[in-house]
């Protein structure tokens, strides 16, 4: 990912939902995003290139139908 703020675009669309819907305005939503870009950055080293190589688990099934 390019930067810390692109790490935290991409997972407020998932696992941070919950946590985002759990504050009670957007004024700490805000705050709160902010908080985690800075930790966030803290991090992550970046690369040669300048990017951070941002890990994350999957898992991918396979189901058949008898």
């Amino acid at each position: 990912m390019p930067d810390a703020a692109a790490i935290v675009e991409w997972y407020r669309g998932t696992g941070l939902r919950p946590f985002l819907e759990a504050l009670p305005d957007t004024a700490t939503q805000s705050r709160f995003i902010a908080e985690y870009r800075e930790a966030i950055s803290k991090e992550y080293e970046p690369r040669p290139n300048g990017h951070l190589l941002f890990p994350f688990r999957r898992l991918f099934l396979v189901a058949y139908a008898k």
